[in-house]
């Protein structure tokens, strides 16, 4: 009897799963857990618990498929962003512009906008890298992953003593953090699965460490209810191999898609992308083989959808978590703005200040004004505070509180031999123009620059 189970992976201690080098010595680690990596844990927690026989059943011809493991935030899994949204090259965060954003499968580039007033629009693919829905499949937000960065020293491997000048930064994800997968196990093979393992780099460091959760669950994107057409998106990198020519290929076509989603099916509209991934063989010691893959993120519109897919995946190497699918996406299921839901609908004008009569000032030339003058007049009481002033208007333009200038100050103030800091300290309370931060910053410039023209 076939079996779905949904895994929750609970992070005990920082993980690390590294994907590249970012800049010279700074590593960088997948935001999510492969499903290789999963397998490599169960994998060795079997074999050290004296079940090394079930090895073959998990993980050989015909066992379990094992999805990757995607993030958890607040109790709803993200998803890798699709490729197909678009948004305005100059808005202001994804969800949250004043243009919205768009879906390309069911609104080609050809029909966006092309200018709006004076503003003419530059679409581009949306900046974070993940997206939250809902049980239903509705759009919550989109989502960055911030992982921490640990410092460490490099080893001589062959003594395993420190090398002082080799430090390298390696990022990794924050303990107590969540991850969720999905195994299909067709032939019911597991049974009493580890409840713990570790995970990623630098075990014996003390990382990776997590417990996992074993729950009877179905794939939760996989319905079509006998539509016509569908549309579909990579959770995962696709391996789609080219039997014609070698090689791989750069995206789905009809022939690796008609056994899921019946003979006479087509692809409509397509929005995908490329990624070369790589592995390592710990049996050999070396790389695995490089390959090229469809990006996680791609989509694609179906039509003539006859049939659903048994188990949503396509390509290569599924076991390892490679060509998972999302089959009639909610989330893209929206013509027209995908942020709103509700197509057409008007945005708010953005908000914009007045213009300033000085850059930065954020004042009125009225307001400047009063302010000058009643300056001119006692800048007389300013006279040998040049160093000082200049000193606190540096100070004003870097806070972004009066009250952490005003700490500042009091604390000059507060030394012995400071009787000049709280002359001046009593002289600036005295103008009035400390309940702005803009007042008190422009105040302060021009208290300079009066006192800069007096020395002179």
């Amino acid at each position: 009897m076939s079996t779905w189970w949904r895994v929750t992976v609970n992070l005990e201690e920082p993980f690390s799963c590294s994907a590249r080098p970012a800049v010279s010595n700074e590593l960088q680690t997948t935001e999510y857990i492969p499903a290789t990596t999963l397998r490599g844990g169960l994998a060795s927690e079997l074999a050290r618990n004296g079940r090394g026989k079930q090895l073959a059943q998990w993980f050989g011809v015909g066992g379990p498929l094992f999805s990757n493991g995607w993030p958890i935030v607040r109790d709803v899994p993200l998803i890798p962003m699709p490729l197909c949204l678009v948004r305005d090259k100059y808005d202001v965060g994804d969800f949250d512009g004043n243009f919205g954003v768009y879906n390309t499968l069911t609104r080609p580039f050809a029909q966006l906008p092309r200018q709006t007033g004076l503003h003419r629009h530059q679409w581009v693919r949306l900046k974070r890298r993940w997206l939250q829905v809902d049980a239903q499949g509705k759009i919550i937000a989109s989502v960055d992953i911030d992982p921490e960065t640990a410092m460490h020293v490099g080893l001589y491997y062959g003594r395993q003593s420190v090398r002082g000048s080799a430090l390298y930064s390696r990022s990794q994800i924050k303990p107590n953090e969540k991850f969720v997968g999905w195994v299909w196990d067709s032939a019911s093979v597991i049974k009493d699965p580890p409840r713990k393992v570790f995970l990623g780099k630098r075990r014996s460091a003390g990382n990776g460490a997590a417990s996992l959760d074993w729950d009877s669950e179905t794939w939760p994107w996989n319905t079509t209810a006998g539509s016509q057409s569908c549309i579909i998106q990579l959770l995962s990198d696709a391996i789609l191999p080219c039997p014609d020519r070698g090689g791989f290929r750069l995206g789905l076509t009809d022939k690796d898609l008609q056994p899921l989603f019946g003979p006479n099916m087509a692809i409509g509209q397509a929005c995908a992308a490329t990624e070369t991934v790589g592995g390592w063989s710990s049996t050999w010691g070396l790389p695995r083989e490089r390959a090229i893959t469809v990006r996680a993120g791609s989509a694609y519109l179906l039509d003539n959808v006859s049939m659903s897919p048994p188990v949503p995946s396509v390509g290569l190497r599924t076991n390892e978590g490679f060509g998972w699918l999302a089959v009639e996406t909610v989330w893209l299921r929206q013509g027209g703005k995908a942020a709103i839901f509700q197509t057409n609908q008007s945005r708010p004008e953005p908000k914009t200040e007045p213009p300033s009569a000085w850059p930065g000032a954020h004042l009125t030339q009225r307001q400047m004004s009063e302010i000058e003058v009643a300056l001119r007049a006692r800048k007389d009481d300013f006279k040998g505070h040049r160093r000082r002033l200049a000193e606190l208007s540096s100070l004003a333009n870097r806070v972004t509180e009066v009250a952490l200038w005003q700490n500042v100050i009091n604390g000059y103030a507060a030394n012995n031999n400071a009787k000049e800091w709280r002359k001046l300290r009593d002289q600036l309370g005295q103008l009035n123009v400390q309940d702005s931060l803009y007042r008190l910053r422009w105040a302060l410039d021009v208290l300079t620059g009066l006192t800069e023209k007096a020395r002179q």
